[in-house]
């Protein structure tokens, strides 16, 4: 409104100038000049080269070319003043609504709103920055990244080390692909990985509040936040807590985080996550050789303590910032391991499947493995009861 105010002003003849240092925030915003901006950037995005004039960041276009980022479309909206708000002085924020896809990776575009800060007006304006409002803000937009590919993997990586990392990511996920592809014959699309410089960024990357997967290694979900099936959906790391794992350990999250791929569980509607978070460790863990005592530790020590489970895992218990997450995983495990020791990994992969359908649980319990929800809670049950004794 402000910007509106000062423009009226000016038609009115008024020869008076507004004081630089008192004039508000949304008398810099020029969304004539962002459009015109963001129209030469689609432009350039489409066909990757030298600027002749930099009026964004080099490394959108290096990016572009190291990635293979194709489909790109994007237009201005409209700024958002409340972001500008948080902003330096002679910067603004507007919103655009970006599409794009990694052709060598991902089937469909992704599309979703993304902030992009602004500063100058007019010939001089510029884009200075990418992400906040809220709203998704893809790593390559963000900051320089290195690449990497694997056989059926692609890393897109950034900060210290990116290059090292971004070749053990991919091999990584080449493996986890391989065990995925033991149980889910075939598994019918390739992994990306996304590693950013650090959690901040991470979650700057997703859209989400400080804080959100401060204590999470990895995460699968859709890069543009949408639900919708067929959105893509890559694995982001949060390099501080993934980079704390022992080798081991740092392959099974990478095994579990593809199986989510494969399944397409970060678009699953209405299914337990006790039935994806379970199902991936278990192929994840499969053929491991850690004991199960160890590999179920924390859920073993809260067994012991309050006794055994009387209601399978809820969804609130794999929320990220709960305390006891980690037994909540390997509650899900053992679940999983439970009912492929009674009907055989093809019945629970048949139930999984069917599950991830739409299929109920209950039902689909008592058809492929013949026992209710109750029933196999007890037997769960008695397996926590017998590893904690």
């Amino acid at each position: 409104m402000a910007g509106a105010v000062a423009l009226a002003a000016v038609l009115a003849g008024c020869s008076e100038e507004p004081d630089p240092v008192s004039a508000p925030q949304g008398s810099l915003i020029d969304p004539a000049a962002a459009a015109s901006v963001i129209a030469d950037l689609a432009v350039e995005l489409g066909e990757p080269g030298p600027a002749e004039v930099a009026r964004w960041p080099d490394y959108f276009e290096t990016n572009v070319e190291a990635i293979g980022v194709s489909d790109v479309g994007i237009r201005f909206l409209v700024d958002d003043a409340e972001l500008s708000a948080t902003l330096a002085p002679g910067q603004w924020a507007g919103v655009v609504d970006l599409s794009w896809r990694f052709a060598d990776a991902d089937r469909a575009p992704a599309q979703g709103e993304v902030s992009m800060i602004f500063s100058g007006r007019g010939d001089d304006l510029r884009i200075v920055g990418v992400g906040g409002g809220g709203r998704v803000a893809p790593l390559w937009l963000q900051t320089p990244v290195e690449v990497a590919r694997g056989k059926h993997a692609l890393a897109v990586v950034a900060g210290a080390d990116a290059k090292t990392r971004a070749a053990t990511y991919v091999h990584q996920a080449d493996l986890g692909l391989r065990a995925v592809r033991e149980v889910l014959r075939p598994a019918t699309q390739g992994v990306v990985i996304e590693a950013p410089a650090d959690v901040a960024q991470l979650e700057r990357t997703l859209g989400t509040d400080p804080g959100s997967y401060r204590g999470i290694a990895a995460v699968t979900t859709p890069v543009d936040g949408s639900t919708a099936p067929g959105a893509p959906t890559h694995i982001f790391l949060n390099p501080a807590q993934f980079g704390s794992l022992a080798p081991r350990g740092a392959q099974v999250v990478i095994t579990h985080e593809v199986t989510h791929v494969a399944t397409g569980a970060a678009t699953a509607v209405a299914v337990p996550l006790w039935l994806t978070e379970g199902f991936a460790d278990y192929v994840a863990l499969r053929g491991s050789d850690v004991p199960v005592t160890r590999a179920a530790a924390q859920i073993i020590a809260q067994v012991r303590k309050n006794g055994a489970p009387t209601t399978l895992p809820s969804d609130a218990e794999f929320a990220a910032r709960t305390a006891k997450l980690g037994a909540s995983y390997e509650a899900a495990w053992m679940v999983c391991t439970v009912l492929a020791d009674r009907g055989g990994e093809s019945a629970l992969l048949q139930f999984h499947q069917r599950v991830m359908a739409g299929a109920s649980v209950g039902p689909t319990l008592r058809k492929v493995f013949g026992i209710s929800e109750a029933e196999l809670v007890a037997l769960w049950g008695e397996r926590l009861l017998e590893l904690a004794g």
